[in-house]
């Protein structure tokens, strides 16, 4: 009897496990896997950047025991890489592990959205989360600007999931919307069942949760809170309701709000002044909207989501011109946020790249529901709405995407001086009329074959380039660092002559006969705020257990010394000095002619070269 009972309980588990592991879910699984493949990958190749490196190393002095300080971080990524840090060390892949992660895993978030994005649009905005170039590349930084979009998505899931089912239509997404104005009840579009009262005070507890960590990352909780504004506009009926929802549970909630808060601040109460630089995000947040020159203009930035994200750009257009034609409250919602999450680094001096995470996110939510009706009518067989076996628009989009690439290989190779002139009239010729042919194809078969079937079928032609281009972008920034490829998304980034420095420091450290990086060290720099050279060479040097950081040349100088390039100091004659390339600057503002552009554009190809910043190591000739 207990063997019997004890199999029907084994059956019974497998059953439930089958019941619960659906398509939709796996295929949740296998975008979470692929989000956390693109953002691991390789995340350790290159050398922490001047902002990362000013970034971990107070999480590192504190795991050394050093005064440290935390100002200018994000107190949230310093206590996570403090865990880190501990049990394994300092490396550049660690210090980058926890924005990776969370971006990683924010598509599972985008499942608690279905009831206002429909299943379909909620499934192909996690897609384009995950595959996005600038949300991958966000995510592979050791900065606190990727930890807010994740965090972000977490406190609206928890709220949109919390109010869900109680009553207020206004609310409804844009799958309600969709299917009222069809009168249809689609399978795709159905709403999920209203979750439980337990239920909903988990949620809110999730939101709360999520939005204490939130303040602790980065300014940019606050340009969260300022879209959460916009959404209390657009719900205005529901704001009641979610209120008594709160003041019910409103001892649990904040507790879930504050004690993350101050955890996440002070590591767990070992840190107070991480209570001080919490409260100056909000400082920062208003110092960055100031209008002045930054780092960054604004067409830095913009261009930047202009050529990384056209695909979701497109699509999200089409989602706001359908949010207007259906009066979709969520659509408005997800418009206002992409509008306000784009208004922050535009307009203020505080402008950076990382921050268009937030933009990118908020395009998502409006671009999945526009991507899902575009793949609904082009394979779903629904009143007649779908083509579905149609040869014809399968070779239409073919050709097109045939035709684009041929252009697209052919226009710059037109304008490269290194071809004579009789191939650069060929390639002109050829990339002009493929260009040509792509578009004249769709008209012609218009007028002799189908208009129903191009309207049905065009959408797909800049999905499926989209697609490529995105692809082609993932690489572009996050991996591919070849000779004469310029990312030029963030200005100021590592030379290859760090790695050459501390190659040469670890062969003069075994010259001199001791353990591995027990040779005393001077690196002089003089203090400037705001210097990107300090950083980066502090962090590339803190396994130097006899390192001294000085501001000037001391009495008792170390047998090795490092000093800026520029500041020239006077050493005695029994020092020789060899010069290493430590930063480089590059911008687009530094190509020439249209030729040097589009090749850029296209493929990344700069052969002006970045202006570097160096230092001279000196070494003591008497002491080898």
């Amino acid at each position: 009897m207990m063997q019997a009972e004890l199999t029907m309980r084994s059956i019974d588990r497998r059953t439930a496990l089958a019941a619960w592991l659906t398509v939709e879910r796996a295929a949740y699984a296998g975008l979470v896997s692929l989000a956390l493949g693109l953002r691991a990958y390789g995340l350790g190749w290159q050398p922490l950047g001047p902002a990362e490196a000013a970034q971990a190393l107070p999480a590192w002095a504190a795991v050394q025991g050093q005064t440290f300080t935390l100002t200018g971080t994000s107190p949230l990524l310093v206590t996570l890489q403090r865990l880190l840090f501990t049990p394994f060390g300092a490396t550049d892949a660690l210090a980058r592990w926890w924005p990776a992660l969370l971006g990683g895993l924010a598509p599972l978030l985008f499942y608690f959205l279905r009831d206002r994005l429909t299943r379909g649009g909620a499934l192909l905005a996690a897609l384009l989360w995950a595959i996005s170039p600038l949300a991958v590349f966000t995510g592979r930084l050791g900065l606190g600007y990727g930890l807010a979009p994740p965090l972000a998505l977490a406190v609206l899931a928890g709220i949109a999931t919390a109010t869900r089912g109680r009553g207020d239509a206004g609310t409804r997404g844009q799958g309600d919307a969709e299917t009222r104005g069809r009168g249809e009840d689609h399978p795709v579009t159905k709403r999920q069942p209203s979750p439980s009262d337990a239920q909903h005070r988990r949620h809110l507890v999730m939101a709360a949760v999520s939005l204490g960590l939130l303040l602790t990352a980065g300014p940019g909780a606050y340009t969260v809170l300022l879209i959460g504004l916009a959404a209390a506009l657009v719900w205005r009926g529901a704001l009641p309701r979610l209120w008594a929802a709160v003041q019910t549970e409103r001892r649990r909630l904040l507790l879930g709000l504050l004690a993350p808060l101050l955890l996440a601040a002070t590591f767990f109460l070992n840190a107070p002044a991480g209570l001080a630089a919490t409260a100056d995000l909000l400082g920062q947040w208003f110092r960055g909207l100031a209008p002045a020159a930054g780092e960054f203009g604004a067409w830095d930035v913009l261009r930047r989501l202009l050529l990384g994200e056209p695909l979701l750009i497109g699509f999200a257009v089409a989602g706001w011109v359908t949010t207007v034609r259906r009066r979709d409250r969520f659509g408005t919602f997800a418009a206002l946020a992409a509008g306000l999450a784009l208004l922050a680094p535009l307009i203020g001096r505080g402008r950076h790249p990382a921050d268009l995470g937030l933009v990118v996110l908020a395009l998502t939510l409006s671009a999945g529901p526009a991507m899902a009706h575009v793949l609904r009518r082009a394979y779903l067989t629904w009143r007649d709405e779908g083509w579905r076996g149609e040869l014809d628009a399968w070779l239409l989009v073919a050709l097109t995407l045939a035709l684009l690439a041929a252009a697209a290989i052919c226009l710059p190779s037109a304008v490269t001086p290194a071809n004579n002139a009789n191939w650069r009239q060929l390639y002109a010729t050829v990339g002009i009329v493929t260009a040509v042919l792509a578009a004249a194809l769709w008209v012609v078969y218009g007028v002799w074959g189908s208009w129903s079937t191009v309207t049905r079928a065009l959408p797909l032609a800049p999905l499926l380039f989209g697609l490529a281009w995105g692809v082609s972008q993932v690489s572009g920034l996050n991996y591919d660092r070849g000779a004469w490829r310029q990312a030029a998304i963030l200005a100021e980034t590592p030379a290859s002559g760090l790695g050459e420095l501390q190659a040469a420091l670890g062969e003069l450290s075994a010259l001199q006969g001791g353990a591995a990086r027990e040779i005393r060290v001077d690196l002089v720099l003089p203090t400037a705020p705001g210097d990107p050279l300090a950083p980066t060479l502090r962090w590339a040097l803190r396994d130097f257990m006899a390192l001294r950081v000085t501001a000037s040349v001391p009495a008792d100088l170390a047998p090795i010394v490092i000093t800026a390039a520029e500041d020239q100091p006077v050493l005695s004659d029994r020092y020789t000095g060899a010069e290493f390339s430590i930063l480089q600057r590059w911008t687009p503002e530094a190509l020439g002619d249209l030729n040097a552009r589009l090749r850029w554009v296209l493929y990344r190809e700069a052969k002006t070269a970045a202006e570097g910043r160096s230092v001279v190591l000196w070494v003591d000739r008497t002491k080898q």
